[in-house]
């Protein structure tokens, strides 16, 4: 069990560095586009 934990924690930095970038940046994009509309919207 303690070597499975460990294993796991050792890999999956290396496998989700790539993917939780791009997860990150999605968020990032989606967030701006949210807030451009509440903006627009108290403009308006």
């Amino acid at each position: 069990m303690e070597n499975k934990k460990s294993f796991d924690y050792e890999n999956t930095p290396d496998r989700n560095s790539e993917m939780s970038a791009k997860a990150q940046n999605i968020i990032v994009k989606v967030l701006q586009i949210i807030l451009g509309f509440i903006m627009a919207i108290f403009h308006m």
